[in-house]
């Protein structure tokens, strides 16, 4: 039963995939949902084919999906889905954005699936078989010094919160090799799962953008928590991921700033 959770999430993810780039050089109808928060013609689709790929198999299961209400009835299987994660790189063409599934039993998330269909590439996790790029198994950094890290990061919809970040991204400029602006959580830590990046944190994430994440940064060898450091669930956003090695150190930095999570 589990290889069909991770077979239904890839196939979902693939078939999202398809629908964004067939989509990325056409006209696309854009929505504003808030302050610098949109939603395009291309997330609706994908999500549209992944519900009808998930609903077919599993139509017991509850769904969180960012662009739809909750679906949701009596049972311990939570899907939770981001068709489009970087829509507003998606929609400028910039060419950071992916697709996001995960499922969790009982709160906790057992399976996790990013796909970025620009560079075809396949991120999947099961809680406790590891994590894997293309069906190769990959692992996080051995980078412990901070001054050589590179540090992954994505700013957030909300003035107040983004006024706490100055205080924590400058910082953090002067004590780490380099710093980098994702656009796509899901891809912020997959970077971290596979090694390219050594951590990345986010304030203000959904349960859909950090399901599979986390899942993939922990199942590769890496860390997850809150930004004070308490356990992370997917109720709960504010999150930093790191390779371990730099994690309690980079936790500071938060402290410092004043940051607490959401």
């Amino acid at each position: 039963m589990e290889e069909d959770f991770l077979e239904t999430a890839v196939e979902a993810a693939h078939r999202a995939g398809e629908i964004i780039l067939n989509r990325l050089e056409a006209h696309r109808d854009v929505t504003v949902k808030g302050l610098r928060d949109i939603v395009t013609d291309a997330d609706i689709a994908a999500e549209e084919a992944i519900l009808e790929i998930i609903t077919e198999r599993f139509p017991e299961h509850s769904i969180y999906s960012e662009e739809r209400p909750f679906q949701g009835g009596d049972t311990p299987f939570t899907w939770f889905i981001d068709p489009l994660d970087g829509t507003t790189n998606y929609s400028r063409r910039f060419p950071c954005f992916s697709t996001s599934i995960a499922l969790a039993e009982e709160g906790q998330v057992i399976v996790g699936v990013v796909y970025n269909p620009l560079l075809n590439h396949l991120f999947t996790a099961e809680k406790g078989k590891g994590a894997c790029l293309n069906g190769k198994p990959i692992h996080v950094s051995k980078r412990a010094e901070l001054m050589k890290a590179l540090v992954a990061l994505d700013w957030v919809h909300s003035q107040q919160v983004r006024r706490k970040m100055t205080g924590i991204i400058s910082r953090l400029a002067l004590s780490v090799g380099t710093l980098r602006t994702m656009g796509s959580a899901s891809l912020g830590f997959c970077f971290v799962a596979a090694g390219w990046t050594d951590a990345y944190f986010h304030l203000g994430l959904k349960p859909w953008d950090l399901a599979a994440g986390a899942l993939m940064v922990e199942e590769a060898g890496g860390k997850v928590t809150r930004v004070d450091g308490s356990p992370w669930s997917v109720e709960k956003g504010g999150l930093l991921a790191s390779n371990g090695l730099l994690h309690s150190e980079l936790l500071k930095f938060f402290a410092a700033a004043g940051i607490q999570p959401d």
